[in-house]
């Protein structure tokens, strides 16, 4: 051992010795007084030791005498049983003599190691202490044995009494072990360790050797992202010498949080390995958890408009070392409470990991702004992460706050008035934005009734942000009231704000108008009234309340003669003397006066009537009448008279729907509807003549009254001068007669009108007492609607007399839309045709209701192949998917051309029956109106019975023509047509010499005797324009058995004429036969010598295009020439359209043979020159 540890432990063991004898000095003063007996206490110091393996470690061992007599003790030490105690062997001194009582003894044990005890190997040793005597008490009673255990643990170094190494940390020897953690901010942890040398032998250096290895298990992590160096891998020291190594750790940035951990073990190189020791240190490395992180956001700007919700992502990245918790936070909210502009869509907090360095964590955001802030603004908002409380990394986004808009309005007031009509009172509404920014606005007031009006001195204004001072604008208005408002009218204006553009309205509000009441007057009277002796004299006085409101008017007789009875009625027959009167309504009040009873004549009385106001208090006299304001005075006069004033009147005998009397009628009119009456006035009164007036009542405000005389309009409130008597009456201009000067013909007898009716020699014309013929016309008012109704009285009385009302009339109005829209009522339903012929049917429709009506008539369906069409004769329509859509006036009709055809290949019997509809647009098919026609088809009988068709007498006449026309060409072009066909004949002798002698140069010999050529040359022209449609297709037949024939006969070539036409009229083999035949053709070239189209591969090509190109081809000419042919057909004339459709048809057909006329020629050429070869000579 090191001598500065044996000068440590032996002042230790002093001072603990010191300690004991203190401690059992005092021990005789506490001991109770006993018998004498002996005992003893037991102490081993210290209670554990650490030796290094091949050292020695030294107990101290007390020994104190607790009883009253001396004693002498035994002391053995013994190891626990078991491997933990191998290479361990103690050792303890005995105790000599006596322990005197009170007192104590000491002696030491030794615990020695083997070398190969392993590190951190512990024994434990058991101390006993037996007495064996108690001097001077031979009997006393012996108590049980002492025991203590103390342990020994095997130390890292070794040593030996020749080697021995000790490894330590920072020059301090009991440091063993070494755990250091790593800062902050740095990368690199060193370790000192001292290595000394403890061998013994002093005159020799040792060679230390220093090894570190990593490690695992027991909380240490596998360091292997570590890089660890050791200063020094040897160190050759004295005996007893230090040195001191290091060993750095670097820790790469990121390192996972844990404990990594190293043993560094040095061993001493000796002569004798056997003896080699060594000793080990173990180093622990802390890497601290680390929580840093940082942050991407998926947007950086968000444009929003106030309540708008944007979203983005923070995706955090672990920049730290081990997962960690995090929480998120937003910094720079503007709202606040449950207002807030930032919300976390989800958690907002979570664990992030590290996942070695490459853990992330993505948190979704919800940013809804308000409107707090002015629109335009850039608010910054930073994220957080946080550790806890620990800022850790942030970032910051922008929110482009929009516009937010609204406004609201404030009346200054929200009643005017009462504003006296014909007069205006102004006010003013503020206006104020509620949106973020700046607006223009829009001010709007709700119509006023008519007459009234209201003007504002702006409709717009402009307006800063609501957060500013320029929020708010006021706009003036000046409401103006008509001059015949009514007091009890008041009316309720609508101000609105909304945006500039329209749209819906941010705030209305209302503002109440009323009128101030007026009150006037106006009086109106008929002239003076006469009467016979106790009759009763009306003298109508219309009184009009020129005042806004309902008044009450007194009326009242100040000046009267006598025996001349007045009282007061008003139109319903209350005698009264105070009546009330509308607001600007006038009513007539009629003052009687019944006739003194007398039989003077033309004796009268003047009477004063005073009609007061009631209601008006003003009594000021602003029109000097003399009168307070309130009141009028109208004077009358009464005559008493045997003279009859009177008047009649009557509707025109002939007006729809009179009464036999010709006094009531009545109309049914839709709005805006008119109707026009005559009405007759007649003077049925004594004198010459009298003005008649009317008196008009009914209708108000559902139909406008006028009255015109002789083409003139005239004012109802005018007088009209009628003279009683006679004229003469023209039946044929339904009017009086006139005489040459424009004068009426008049007399005031029957005599004297006889007399200029002989005068003028009249005979003819009629005597009729006199009337005069007025027009009423009426029309119903734009609004009125369906059920509204009413009457309307007319009553025409005397000037002179208005209490005989006897001419007297009326109309009963009643307001209904009459929508009639009718078919013809005369029309044939019952049709024939012969086929393929169509059948047009004329039909004309009526409007047979009060207004102008657009209707539609309806399509009819076909069926079975007919089909219908329709068009219109004329009047307005237009033609659409459903049929035609037209316009009547009132009475007016429309013709109508109904087409039916039966179906293309119609030819049995059909009767075919359809309906024409017709219904108005207004209303639809609750005034449909329906009619059935029925059309019977028929076959053509055809020509005088025998049932030759139309078709078939046609296609003859057209055949005849044709022949005709042929006949006529061919006996003019004979003479042509013969010098052609010589001259044809010349040039293919000319060919055919050329082809001989081409033969014969290749050696071919003429192989018949004839002298002339047995095989007729044949034209392929002729062939198929002349030939097959002569022989109505039958000539292919001769042809094909000529052909089979002759190249048997001729050449020996092929079956014979018989088996060749068999095989070609068999179906598909047909198509191999002819390949063969082709062949056989080409064989027989080949036998002349020469060649023509058919030996190369025209055949082939021809064929092909038969097959796919020209069957194409020829459909979609078809298809195409159809739909030309269709107008065609429809539209031109039969003689015409049928000849060009036989063409199109013929051209349809050539061109889908035109591949087998094509092999056909190539075929008939080349025999005609095979055989002229063959036979040396043409046909």
């Amino acid at each position: 051992m090191n001598p500065r540890e044996n000068t440590q432990l032996s002042a230790h063991r002093g001072a603990i010795f010191l300690v004991i004898l203190m401690m059992f000095s005092v021990l005789p003063l506490m001991a109770p007084s006993v018998a004498a007996d002996g005992s003893i206490s037991l102490n081993v110091s210290p209670n554990s030791m650490e030796v290094n393996p091949g050292e020695s470690g030294e107990y101290t061992v007390v020994i104190f005498n607790t009883g009253s007599d001396p004693v002498t003790v035994n002391l053995q030490a013994s190891n626990e049983p078991g491997e933990d105690c191998n290479g361990f062997t103690t050792t303890i001194s005995q105790i000599p003599g006596q322990i005197e009582s009170g007192s104590s003894e000491e002696t030491t044990m030794n615990v020695t190691l083997t070398q190969t005890v392993e590190p951190d190997s512990a024994c434990d040793t058991t101390v006993t202490a037996t007495i064996t005597a108690v001097i001077g008490a031979p009997g006393a009673e012996v108590p049980e044995p002492s025991t203590e255990t103390v342990t020994t643990t095997a130390g890292d170094g070794s040593g030996s009494t020749l080697y021995g190494v000790d490894l330590y940390f920072d020059n301090v020897e009991e440091r063993n072990t070494q755990k250091k953690v790593l800062g902050a901010g740095t990368d690199m942890v060193t370790y000192f360790i001292t290595v000394e040398n403890t061998g013994q032998e002093n005159s020799q250096q040792s060679s230390i050797d220093l090894a570190i290895e990593e490690v695992t298990g027991n909380g240490c992590n596998n360091p292997q992202d570590l890089t660890v160096t050791l200063s020094d891998s040897q160190v050759t020291l004295e005996p007893e010498e230090t040195e001191q190594i290091t060993v750095e750790v670097e820790v790469p940035e990121g390192q996972q949080a844990n404990d990594y951990c190293w043993e560094v073990t040095g061993t001493v190189s000796g002569s004798n390995p056997a003896q080699n020791a060594t000793d080990t240190v173990e180093m622990e490395l802390e890497v601290p958890v680390l929580k840093e992180c940082s942050m991407d956001l998926s947007k950086t700007t968000l444009n929003l408009q106030p309540d708008d919700v944007g979203t983005l992502t923070a995706t955090l990245s672990n920049e730290g070392n081990s997962d960690w918790s995090v929480s998120m936070s937003v910094a720079g909210d503007p709202g606040s409470g449950n207002n807030k502009w930032v919300t976390f869509d989800g958690p907002s907090s979570g664990l992030l990991p590290y996942n070695s360095g490459s853990g992330t964590k993505s948190f979704d955001i919800e940013v809804q702004p308000d409107d707090s802030r002015s629109a335009g603004s850039e608010t910054q908002i930073t994220v957080q992460a946080k550790d806890g409380g620990t800022l850790k990394c942030i970032k910051q986004f922008t929110v482009v706050l929009g516009q937010s808009y609204g406004a609201s309005l404030n009346l200054q007031t929200p009643n005017i008035g009462p504003i006296e009509p014909g007069e205006n009172q102004s006010s003013k509404v503020t206006i104020t934005n509620l949106g973020n920014g700046e607006d223009t606005l829009r001010v709007t007031v709700s119509s006023p009734p008519s007459g009234w009006s209201i003007t504002l001195d702006k409709s717009t204004v402009s307006v800063g942000s609501r957060h500013g001072s320029s929020k708010s604008a006021d706009v003036f208005f000046t409401v103006s009231v008509p001059e015949d408002a009514l007091a009890t009218e008041s009316t309720d204006l609508t101000f609105s704000v909304l945006p500039n553009g329209g749209g819906q309205a941010y705030q209305t509000k209302i503002l109440s108008v009323t009128v101030k009441e007026t009150h006037g007057m106006d009086v109106e009277r008929d002239e003076n009234q006469t009467g016979r002796s106790n009759t009763i004299l009306l003298f109508p006085i219309t009184v009009e309340n020129l005042g806004n409101n309902e008044d009450s008017f007194r009326f009242y007789t100040k000046r009267n003669t006598e025996n001349w009875e007045t009282w007061f009625m008003d139109e319903a027959g209350n005698q009264q003397s105070q009546f009330d009167i509308g607001a600007r309504e006038s009513q007539i009040i009629t003052l009687n006066v019944r006739v003194k009873v007398g039989t003077e004549n033309w004796e009268f009385t003047d009477i004063d009537v005073e009609i007061t106001n009631l209601g008006d208090s003003n009594t000021a006299d602003d029109n000097l009448d003399g009168l307070p304001d309130n009141k009028r005075l109208e004077k009358f006069r009464a005559i008493r008279s045997d003279v009859n004033y009177s008047m009649d009147l009557n509707f025109d005998k002939n007006t729809p729907g009179v009464s036999i009397d010709n006094r009531v009628t009545s109309v049914v009119l839709p709005p805006e509807g008119e109707v026009t009456f005559d009405l007759w006035v007649e003077n049925t009164g004594d004198e010459n003549y009298d003005n008649a007036v009317f008196d008009i009542n009914g209708l108000e405000g559902l139909a406008t009254r006028q009255l015109t005389l002789n083409g003139e309009v005239v004012d109802l409130e005018d007088k009209f001068k009628v003279l009683s008597g006679y004229g003469l009456w023209n039946s044929t201009t339904d009017s009086y007669q006139l005489d040459d000067e424009g004068e009426l013909i008049h007399s005031y007898s029957i005599q004297g009108m006889e007399m200029e009716k002989e005068n003028r020699k009249m005979v003819e014309l009629e005597i009729r007492p006199f009337r005069l013929l007025f027009q009423l016309t009426l029309e119903v008012n734009p609004g009125a609607v369906t059920g509204d109704g009413g009457v309307l009285e007319i009553v025409v009385t005397s000037e002179s007399n208005s209490a005989d009302r006897s001419g007297f009339t009326s109309v009963s109005l009643e307001v209904q839309t009459i929508y009639n829209i009718q078919f013809q009522s005369d029309i044939e339903l019952h049709h024939n045709l012969e086929y393929p012929d169509k059948k047009t049917i004329n039909v004309d429709v009526i409007n047979e209701g009060n207004v102008r009506t657009q209707f539609i008539i309806l399509n009819p369906e076909g069926l079975r192949g007919w089909t219908v069409s329709m068009d219109y004769t004329n009047g307005s329509c237009s033609s659409n998917s459903e049929g035609l859509t037209c316009w009547l006036d009132v009475g007016e009709s429309i013709g109508l051309e109904v087409n039916v055809r039966p179906s293309f290949d119609a030819e049995v019997e059909d009767n075919f029956t359809f309906t024409l509809s017709v219904e108005p647009i207004e209303t639809g098919v609750i005034d449909r109106e329906n009619i059935e026609f029925s059309v019977l088809g028929e076959p053509y009988a055809g020509a005088f019975g025998l049932g030759i068709q139309q078709e078939h007498i046609k296609s003859g006449i057209f055949a005849l023509i044709a022949v005709l026309f042929l006949g006529v060409i061919y006996q003019g072009a004979r003479p042509a047509l013969r010098d052609m066909d010589m001259r044809a004949r010349a040039k293919r002798e000319l060919i055919y010499v050329d082809k001989i002698s081409e033969a014969k140069t290749n050696g071919f010999k003429t192989k018949s005797a004839f002298s002339l050529n047995p095989v007729p040359h044949r034209s392929s022209i002729k062939q198929w324009l002349l030939f097959i449609p002569l022989t109505l297709g039958l000539y292919p037949v001769f042809i094909l058995y000529q052909w089979g024939h002759e190249l048997k006969v001729h050449a020996n070539l092929g079956p014979g004429g018989g088996k060749n036409l068999l095989f070609f009229l068999i179906p598909l083999f047909n198509i191999y036969w002819a390949f063969k035949f082709i062949g056989m053709v080409r064989l027989l070239e080949t036998q002349t010598m020469h060649q023509t189209k058919i030996s190369g591969k025209a055949p082939l090509v021809w064929f092909i295009l038969s097959i796919l190109v020209f069957p194409v081809l020829t459909a979609v000419t078809f298809i195409v020439g159809a739909l030309v042919m269709i107008p065609i057909i429809i539209l031109l004339p039969a003689i015409i359209s049928t000849p060009i459709l036989y063409l199109f048809y013929a051209f349809v057909t050539w061109l889908f043979l035109l591949p087998t006329y094509k092999i056909w020629s190539m075929t008939q050429n080349s025999l005609n020159t095979s055989w002229t070869i063959w036979f040396g000579k043409s046909a």
